[in-house]
């Protein structure tokens, strides 16, 4: 059976990869997480590989693949599912961290890059007809790595940061 997945569809791109890029900058180094190797800009595309590189301060390299998901119209807290439902060919992806964020780009989900090439072997899949309401794009039967919420950890930009909360949007207590 195929994936069935949606083609690249360059309009996209154009409309959310810069957000989903700027939102994980933002969380990363206002973090302090980690911080860009090379600004932004002038980092090459890698497509299918991840996104962005940025430093720890352990001198590791993270390798990063950031989008967002324009359907997660909810501000500061998960959609009420019981997983975080990603394209399936995010299961090849060489990340070490995805982030994805809601609309608003105040509320993210970052899953272990390791936990999306898994998704497969663990039988953490699901497939589901979807529409595209920005190209009009159709799929009968798309492969998703449906995440359980126990991968995800949630956090929402107060005025004060970035904190992490449950998928209702309650902080974690440290």
């Amino acid at each position: 059976m195929s994936d069935n997945s949606k083609p690249y569809a360059a309009i996209l791109k154009q409309i959310y990869d810069k957000q989903g890029k700027m939102v994980a900058l933002d969380f990363l180094t206002s973090t302090g997480l980690a911080h860009p190797t090379i600004p932004l800009e002038e980092q090459p595309e890698r497509f299918k590989e991840f996104d962005n590189s940025y430093c720890m301060e352990s001198g590791k390299l993270l390798k990063v693949e950031a989008e967002v998901k324009d359907v997660w119209n909810v501000s500061g807290a998960w959609l009420s599912y019981t997983t975080v439902d990603v394209g399936g060919r995010k299961a090849d992806t060489q990340c070490d961290v995805f982030i994805m964020s809601n609309h608003h780009q105040d509320t993210i989900a970052v899953i272990q890059g390791e936990d999306l090439r898994h998704a497969k072997e663990r039988n953490h899949t699901r497939r589901k007809a979807t529409f595209n309401k920005v190209n009009g794009q159709r799929t009968q039967n798309e492969l998703f790595l449906a995440l359980p919420l126990n991968y995800v950890k949630f956090f929402h930009k107060f005025e004060d940061g970035w904190k992490r909360i449950k998928p209702d949007g309650q902080l974690v207590k440290d």
